[in-house]
């Protein structure tokens, strides 16, 4: 039997314990955590920063933006010129210029691993 990563975030007024595969992604807004998709919810998270996150999870996240680190495995379409990725529940996340390389590469592992 395999256990599930969690990651504990603040939600608010409690703490909340999240499965890592089911986030699809971290949207933020001036470097604060703002929404946490998951596959069956929607979250408002504070008191932490996309770049702890980014610390904590870089080997099953991938920060693409200055606002959005997403899910590798919530990815299921990338742009012929790496401006965006689709995400499984049809979400558009912008690219940036400086990030494309990283996900030229992801798109690499993708498709060797498939």
């Amino acid at each position: 039997m395999t256990t599930s990563q969690t990651i504990k975030l603040n939600t608010g007024n409690e703490i909340t314990s999240f499965i890592l595969d089911d986030i699809l992604y971290f949207s933020s807004n001036k470097g604060y955590v703002l929404s946490l998709p998951t596959r069956n919810d929607q979250y408002l998270i504070n008191q932490t920063t996309l770049n702890n996150l980014e610390e904590q999870l870089s080997e099953s996240f991938l920060r693409c933006h200055r606002s959005f680190l997403i899910h590798k495995k919530a990815i299921v379409s990338i742009a012929k010129n790496f401006s965006s990725v689709t995400l499984e529940n049809g979400v558009e996340i912008p690219v940036a210029v400086r990030k494309k390389g990283q996900l030229k590469s992801l798109q690499s592992k993708l498709l060797y691993c498939s």
